[in-house]
């Protein structure tokens, strides 16, 4: 879906087919109209994501698991924990570098899935 903006921009929304199919065989509340389609309360509903040509909005979308696991692949040797005294970086003795700390924490989380 796609519509052309008055400067000529191009805007669109994205939408796997599964979740507009959901969106589209979804009952509406007339209480809240725009609820599951602008805004959600239901973390196992998918929104459309608005997207743009240019600027912020052209950034491709992701989660904070997605960023993280950016991060752990561009700093695994980094310390994970460290703390800001007299405005200077001090990294505590027992640090673990952010791959143990992501590896650890995947473990952990599996752990609580079973």
């Amino acid at each position: 879906m796609s519509k052309e903006t008055g400067m000529g921009l191009s805007n669109s929304i994205s939408i796997s087919a599964e979740g507009l199919q959901s969106m589209l065989s979804r009952p509406t509340d007339p209480k809240y109209p725009m609820r599951h389609i602008a805004w959600t309360d239901d973390f196992t509903v998918e929104l459309p994501i608005k997207k743009s040509v240019g600027g912020i909005g052209s950034i491709p979308s992701s989660t904070l698991i997605d960023e993280f696991r950016i991060a752990v692949v561009k700093y695994a040797n980094q310390p994970a924990q460290s703390v800001k005294r007299n405005g200077k970086w001090v990294i505590k003795l027992l640090c673990r570098k952010l791959l143990i700390f992501y590896n650890t924490s995947t473990f952990a989380n599996a752990l609580l899935l079973v």
